[in-house]
């Protein structure tokens, strides 16, 4: 339970700081915000993103039988994500230590919550 809770934590936190500050969110990777619709994207995918994680890892917590299925989708989603980020960096031949520190925090809770399945 404390695991699900930390891993949604964290992706609300991902999915408030996009959405209240989707230029500053971008920046921290390197990349620029352009214009209402760039913000829009930035919200919609990020900020979206990290609060339907989060309450669906608050769901799990009181889910019954669907927990497992619930966990295990968020485990690949986040799986997910940091095999694109080591692909990409297999593609780039190199990859920052920001994004080293993200792949790891990806990879990180994808095991703790495949774990917790």
């Amino acid at each position: 339970m404390i695991i699900v809770l930390f891993v949604a934590l964290l992706f609300a936190g991902m999915g408030l700081w996009a959405t209240l500050f989707p230029s500053q969110f971008l920046a921290h990777f390197g990349s620029r915000v352009e214009g209402r619709d760039g913000r829009s994207e930035v919200r919609a995918v990020y900020g979206g993103f990290g609060f339907a994680m989060a309450g669906a890892l608050a769901l799990s917590l009181y889910a019954g039988t669907y927990r497992p299925g619930i966990l295990l989708c968020l485990a690949l989603a986040l799986a997910g994500m940091a095999a694109g980020r080591l692909l990409s960096s297999m593609i780039d031949r190199e990859i920052s230590p920001k994004m080293v520190v993200v792949l790891v925090g990806e990879a990180i809770g994808a095991a703790l919550l495949f774990a917790a399945v």
